[in-house]
């Protein structure tokens, strides 16, 4: 199967400020590329490089990438938020819909909460994989790698803490 150019072209500059150059491809070019391939062609190099496709193969030959399969769902419901989709949209929708409970707020906070570590996983998890690839190895840099793991634990441990304890019968 040929690989299908995408609408985006990108010069990668090693060991640069600048990680690429983006060329955008006119109107026409991208008309042009729409034209050439088949819908089932498309919708396969789009499965082929979702995130999901490119987490499951890592996944299976790294196995500190299996940690990271349960950041499939945030991931694909994130992207429907930034993206504003009918999902992303309608859940918005449903969530404003929903009468506000006063008991209930704990949830929203621990939520809140789930947000923020998710996103410094994500981070930290590129960073990580950032000094590995490229055998970085600052003293300073992975202190601070070491720290902001360390506030990934206690933010998930309170998360963590906070669900059982609200979850528990009251007296």
């Amino acid at each position: 199967m040929n690989s299908i150019p995408v609408a985006l072209s990108f010069t990668i500059h090693v060991n640069n400020t600048l990680p690429f150059e983006v060329n955008i491809l006119s109107d026409e070019e991208i008309q042009s590329l729409q034209d050439k391939y088949t819908r089932k062609i498309k919708t396969e190099m789009k499965q082929k490089w979702s995130y999901q496709s490119l987490l499951k193969s890592l996944a299976s030959n790294r196995t500190e990438y299996k940690a990271q399969l349960g950041t499939i769902a945030t991931y694909s419901l994130s992207s429907h938020f930034c993206h504003y989709d009918w999902i992303g949209v309608s859940s918005r929708l449903a969530q404003l819909e929903s009468a506000y409970d006063e008991k209930d707020e704990i949830y929203d906070i621990l939520h809140c909460y789930r947000i923020l570590s998710n996103i410094l996983s994500f981070e930290m998890f590129r960073a990580s994989e950032y000094v590995r690839v490229n055998n970085f190895s600052s003293a300073h840099t992975l202190a601070i790698i070491d720290k902001i793991f360390e506030l990934l634990y206690r933010i998930d441990s309170f998360c963590n803490t906070s669900l059982e304890n609200e979850e528990q019968p009251r007296s």
